[in-house]
């Protein structure tokens, strides 16, 4: 694969373009094929968001600061259901319900829903919280969940996000070369040309990209922009976020909620290690 092709999968669209949903209902089709067929919730990542303890989950236990006890919290993008105990323990009389759009990932138990995040099944202002741990980044559609887990909040609810902070870095599912890694991996496997691929990609095209999108947020532009092809549906193998589509940040968010009539706050309360913890307060 050459310099060519890997540029040409290196498109991001805007999200929010109604021009771009053809391009966007294929990627979420494909996405969807790619969660379903391949070992990536039964191996890749079960259990990743289990056993919350302080050095690995900082950002999860930082967030349960913002969890009053008996209180409606929905978790969308929950997969196996795993973070459902690790809240229980730390918020009391918790009010517990996971949305995916698998239900086989939790084989009957009971307080999960299958659906999708742009959809919610649940009346407006019914949900004291919503959470989303590392999922708006795997989104095609993040505004449109933004919306929605906007709607269901009930008045002085909270969403809660927490997910890598793609603002000035590249995100692995965006790199080009001809398989996983950065420029250092690569040459210690002896693959140079793939090695000067992704040195390239990161020292010259990313940085232009997220130098660009930073130019459009401070003017208060969202376009919510969307990679078309992730590399998970190309290369072998797993990496952390070779299937993100979305470079998240907690500017773009908070740009987007406060357009809503009802938008009263927002804090940042984790940023560490390229990941941020955003809430989001409603009126």
């Amino acid at each position: 694969m050459g310099l060519l092709t890997n540029l040409s999968r290196s498109k991001y669209v805007s999200s929010t373009d109604p021009g771009n949903e053809p391009a966007l209902a294929e990627l979420q089709r494909r996405m969807r094929t790619f969660y379903a067929t391949s070992p990536y919730h039964s191996d890749w990542i079960k259990g990743h968001n289990a056993h919350w303890t302080r050095g690995q989950h900082d950002a999860q236990l930082d967030m349960c600061g913002h969890v009053s006890p008996k209180a409606r919290l929905l978790e969308v993008g929950c997969g196996d259901g795993c973070a459902e105990r690790e809240l229980r323990r730390r918020v009391p009389d918790l009010n517990y319900t996971g949305v995916d759009f698998r239900p086989e990932l939790w084989a009957g138990r009971p307080h999960f829903v299958a659906a999708d995040a742009r959809r919610l099944p649940f009346r407006s202002g019914c949900m004291d919280v919503v959470v989303a741990m590392f999922v708006l980044e795997h989104l095609v559609y993040p505004s449109m969940f933004l919306d929605e887990a906007w709607r269901v909040l009930s008045r002085n609810g909270r969403l809660l996000l927490i997910s890598p902070d793609f603002a000035s870095g590249p995100m692995a599912s965006e790199w080009i070369g001809t398989s996983y890694g950065c420029g250092q991996d690569k040459l210690k496997r002896g693959r140079w040309g793939d090695a000067l691929l992704t040195a390239f990609d990161t020292r010259l095209r990313t940085s232009a990209v997220r130098f660009a999108r930073a130019r459009e947020l401070t003017r208060g532009k969202t376009r919510f922009p969307v990679l078309l092809h992730p590399r998970c549906l190309y290369y072998a193998g797993f990496v952390p976020d070779c299937d993100a589509v979305y470079p998240s940040c907690s500017e773009e968010v908070v740009h987007h909620l406060q357009l809503k009539p009802e938008y009263h706050d927002s804090v940042v309360f984790h940023r560490r290690v390229g990941t941020f913890g955003l809430a989001v307060f409603k009126a």
